[in-house]
């Protein structure tokens, strides 16, 4: 199996598809396995992702402004709005960006920088 978080939804999909199971079994996971998957389908934004979303924007602007890379620290100097966040807050956000492919991290020794992906 890849690397990635076991969900019940995974963990019943395996079993479905590899192991042998009674038809009346069988059926209890599988309306159980619909029932997960349609419940994660459905959830919506939460409100720190919708506020993450809006400021990823605004990282993306400063970013492309930018000649060179910058550290987390000038990314938070470079816009006003920036001024009431710290800078975990403003990591979350940009590990946000690194994971949707549209930032890219740079390290030099202990120093990370970042840039636009298509930069």
């Amino acid at each position: 199996m890849e690397n990635t978080k076991m969900t019940n939804a995974k963990a019943l999909d395996f079993v479905l598809t590899n192991v042998e199971l009674p038809e009346e079994v069988r059926e209890k996971i599988q309306n159980i396995y619909n029932s997960t998957v349609k419940k994660s389908t459905n959830r919506k934004p939460s409100k720190a992702s919708q506020e993450n979303k809006v400021l990823a924007e605004t990282v993306a602007k400063v970013l492309s402004k930018a000649e060179n890379p910058l550290t987390i620290s000038e990314i938070l100097k470079a816009d006003e709005s920036f001024s009431d966040l710290s800078n975990q807050k403003m990591t979350a956000v940009v590990r946000m960006m690194i994971a949707e492919g549209n930032v890219t991290k740079i390290v030099e020794g202990k120093k990370s920088t970042f840039t636009l992906a298509n930069w």
